[in-house]
């Protein structure tokens, strides 16, 4: 098997990497201005231009790239590379729903541990698995995107698949889940370093794809 600090590596290298948030980036706005209907593209360049005034009318364009773009490019970007690169066992065999699994925040409290032990787990509660609940895994179905999956019917409901999902554990369905998004990716990882490697014809495919 492969080693998965392969995959860590070339997932740090991404996060730093300017080439990945132009590519992130320039297909947004693609997104938005040119594959976009007419009325969206109206709707964006209202937008743009509203904002364009009203930053320009209250000298706030430091604030603005600080407070507004910083988050919403870069800080978006790395939200959702962490977001893919820990959602589904990519290039597995099988259905979408042996591929898929519930993500959580949070990890056990150290029952009978020392006060270092609990100082630890706490630090890590609020300053690791918080964030990634607020900034990562956000959305109420993110964390269980497998139910989805499996009963993709619900998608309605989807503000109570968090609780419908839980309702299905305690019945006996079969779901995989794992805690700490570092323990869902490394998941991820140790599954690609499984397949088999792909030919430089087949990653343009996907890239231009």
């Amino acid at each position: 098997m492969k080693n998965t600090q392969l995959y860590w590596h070339k997932f740090r290298q991404t996060v730093f990497s300017p080439q990945f948030h132009w590519f992130f980036l320039k297909a947004r706005l693609k997104a938005n201005w040119v594959d976009a209907p007419p009325y969206r593209r109206l709707m964006s360049l209202v937008f743009t231009l509203v904002v364009i005034a009203l930053v320009t009318v209250t000298h706030s364009w430091t604030t603005f790239l600080v407070a507004w773009v910083f988050p919403l490019t870069i800080l978006y970007h790395i939200s959702t590379l962490c977001q893919i690169s820990s959602e589904h066992l990519w290039g597995a065999t099988g259905s979408i729903e042996s591929k898929s699994h519930g993500r959580f925040c949070g990890e056990a409290h150290p029952i009978g541990g020392t006060i270092k032990d609990w100082i630890c787990w706490t630090l890590k509660m609020l300053f690791y698995h918080l964030p990634v609940r607020i900034a990562v895994l956000s959305d109420p179905e993110i964390c269980v995107h497998d139910h989805h999956h499996h009963y993709p019917k619900d998608d309605k409901n989807w503000a109570n698949a968090i609780y419908n999902r839980q309702q299905q554990v305690d019945t006996g369905a079969k779901y995989q889940q794992y805690w700490g998004l570092h323990n869902s990716m490394e998941a991820v990882f140790e599954n690609l370093a499984q397949q088999p490697t792909l030919s430089d014809a087949e990653i343009k495919r996907l890239i231009n794809n």
